[in-house]
C-alpha cells in the first residue's frame, strides 16, 4: 500500500511540474515578441 501511495505521490508532482512548465513557456512566448518576418527567416538560414 505504501508503494502505490509513493508512486501516486510521483505521478502527481510530475504532472504537477509539466503544467508549471507549459503554462511558464506559454507566458514566455506571449510576452510581445514580433513574428519574424521572411527576410528574417532567410538571414537566419544563411
Amino acid at each position: 500500500m505504501k508503494t502505490k501511495h509513493n508512486l501516486l505521490t510521483k505521478i502527481s508532482l510530475c504532472l504537477g511540474i509539466a503544467v508549471a512548465l507549459a503554462f511558464a513557456s506559454g507566458c514566455a512566448t506571449s510576452g510581445g515578441m514580433q513574428p519574424m518576418t521572411s527576410s528574417e527567416h532567410q538571414q537566419m538560414s544563411k
